[in-house]
């Protein structure tokens, strides 16, 4: 919040709307200690899941242009002047903006989580030029701004992806994008829409990424169905049968190795559980 009232961007220019999604802690009285600034508002949103507080989001705002970020995430001063720049100054307009997402980490990354592992805990850099995102490129949703036509056009977030109370499920993002890209929109980067998203302890552990990467097959089982009849490339491409069991064998050999390479180990437990994941997600999601 102090991030938001400090931009560069003339205040009378933009509003800020909390989305308090169904909390049972003090975040109301956290909320209460803003809104008498600047014309904040805050509004309830009783069903948990963070697709269905985006949606909350675009719906309660009169603007024509939306952004987001996420309770855990500062932005940076000039965030909100180059997304709205971005918006008005390039030919075509995007109808989605985004930009990179620092790591604030609670404590050095261990070596084995490489620049794979990091795009889980949000990490998201396209280099430091203006230009629009193709191919297996994403934009994260906790640093994102929309057109609110563009939102209301497709229905906004699905609401059966996206973390939902303690699970991890995912996608909501990835779905979202496959579907604008269906109807022509346009996807921008910006290296000054930049916001440092803090990463705790716990997401630092192999235990976590093994639990966030179960979700994450689970997740992408259920936006497979989602996206029935929509034509779209899969993130990393199509790849063949044959490629994906090669795969699986040799995570496999890796998971059960009992050698010195950890991370080989760690890495190879981890696919083992987003294929898990998968799996359960093609049964039961």
């Amino acid at each position: 919040m102090q991030s938001l009232l400090a931009q560069t961007l003339e205040i009378d220019r933009y509003r800020i709307l909390i989305v308090d999604n169904g909390s049972t802690d003090a975040t109301p009285q956290r909320c209460r200690v803003y809104l008498d600034e600047r014309g904040i508002r805050s509004v309830h949103e009783p069903n948990i899941g963070l697709s269905q507080s985006r949606n909350t989001g675009w719906s309660e705002a009169d603007t024509e242009f939306v952004g987001y970020i996420d309770d855990d995430a500062v932005a940076d001063k000039d965030w909100l002047k180059n997304a709205l720049q971005s918006f008005t100054s390039t030919d075509p307009a995007p109808d989605w903006v985004g930009g990179p997402i620092d790591l604030d980490c609670e404590q050095p990354l261990p070596g084995w989580i490489d620049a794979e592992l990091q795009v889980p805990l949000g990490h998201v850099d396209y280099g430091t030029e203006p230009r629009e995102i193709t191919g297996a490129e994403r934009l994260g949703g906790g640093n994102s701004f929309f057109r609110r036509d563009v939102l209301e056009g497709v229905g906004g977030f699905n609401p059966g992806l996206g973390r939902r109370g303690t699970s991890l499920l995912s996608a909501e993002e990835t779905e979202l994008q496959h579907r604008l890209r269906a109807r022509g929109a346009r996807l921008y980067y910006h290296p000054g829409v930049r916001v440092s998203h803090h990463v705790p302890l716990d997401r630092l552990q192999p235990r976590w990424f093994y639990r966030r990467y179960w979700w994450g097959g689970y997740s992408d089982a259920v936006m497979a169905r989602a996206l029935r009849g929509v034509q779209y490339v899969p993130v990393g491409g199509d790849v063949s049968k044959d490629s994906r069991f090669l795969r699986l064998v040799r995570n496999t050999g890796a998971a059960m190795s009992l050698s010195s390479d950890r991370a080989k180990q760690i890495h190879g437990r981890i696919y083992l559980a987003y294929v898990m994941g998968s799996i359960a997600g093609r049964i039961r999601g």
